[in-house]
């Protein structure tokens, strides 16, 4: 397969912005995220281990991204089904 100088240079501004988002990741320990979220240590293995949440194992360690607990709270936000008194508020 034949690649062109301009298929070349996508491909390395691609991986540039890949290498640069990596480096922008926020990693947080269970004990970090489970202030975050307000929960207990037992709480927060168990979200764990159940899959509940998303994490990344950095050589046998538990670390947890800034958008695996923004996703976790936006799976278990509860909407109220009551009508807001002030609804431009």
């Amino acid at each position: 397969m034949a690649y062109t100088t301009q298929s070349l240079l996508i491909n390395q501004k691609l991986m540039e912005k890949i290498m640069n988002n990596i480096f922008e990741i926020k990693l947080y320990s269970p004990q970090e995220a489970r202030k975050l979220l307000g929960i207990g240590k037992n709480m927060m293995y168990r979200l764990v281990a159940q899959g509940k949440i998303d994490y990344v194992n950095l050589a046998g360690k538990i670390r947890i991204t800034e958008d695996a607990i923004k996703d976790f709270l936006a799976k278990n936000t509860i909407r109220s089904a009551r009508p807001r008194l002030y609804p431009n508020v």
